[in-house]
């Protein structure tokens, strides 16, 4: 009930800021961290028109800085200016799992290595997503204690916007593999709101595909 009552006060959303502090007892910040990956829909063309030539990671450093530097950088940064003590490595840039798996179990172990590391947050789709990855994920979390976190880049459920902003939409991207890849307890969808010429009603439509996933995770 007071996490119902804490939600109600805060009028339309649970701000993910505030569930981290509630759960780790003070702010956490994300520390971004550029890993050497694209994108599908960057090989076959220009890439989702949301994102720009250098990915959404725009605070993030070169990609060929080993992943424990730009984690110690960024953090060193963080902590002088805002005297923070827990953080999340944000892979962030791109698709984190369009990648070979021992690449991308090297760089999760290399960012749990890092001191004050609390979660590991990983961006990526859902249909570049399968078990394996997230195998490795838990195998990592089980050893360290460290939070594995998914970022699902679902960006919207409706066909017209996701072709308008060439999100590489598909009926089975929408559905199956969203709900599937949202078994994972510790997923996150991330979505686009404001796109061009988007109705009410078609904002309506995600949170209530949403919600139904939510509930079938319960």
């Amino acid at each position: 009930m007071e996490k119902e009552r804490k939600f109600e006060n805060k009028g339309l959303y649970y701000p993910y800021s505030d569930y981290l502090k509630e759960k780790y007892h003070e702010k956490v910040y994300k520390l971004p961290v550029n890993l050497p990956v694209s994108c599908p829909n960057r090989v076959d063309g220009p890439g989702c028109a949301f994102c720009a030539g250098a990915g959404t990671g725009f605070e993030a450093m070169d990609a060929q800085i080993c992943v424990s530097e730009q984690i110690l950088r960024t953090k060193e940064r963080i902590e002088e200016k805002y005297h923070a003590h827990k953080f999340i490595a944000y892979f962030q840039n791109y698709t984190n799992t369009f990648q070979p798996l021992e690449h991308f179990t090297k760089y999760l172990r290399e960012a749990a290595a890092v001191p004050d590391i609390v979660e590991i947050s990983v961006s990526t789709r859902p249909d570049c997503l399968n078990r394996e990855y997230l195998d490795v994920m838990d195998a990592i979390q089980r050893e360290t204690g460290i939070h594995m976190n998914i970022e699902l880049g679902l960006q919207t459920v409706n066909y017209h916007p996701g072709r308008r902003v060439q999100s590489a939409y598909r009926r089975s991207y929408r559905g199956t593999d969203f709900q599937t890849q949202s078994q994972w307890p510790y997923g996150v969808g991330m979505l686009l709101f404001g796109i061009h010429r988007i109705t009410k009603e078609q904002h309506a439509e995600i949170c209530r595909n949403l919600q139904f996933i939510c509930h079938r995770r319960k």
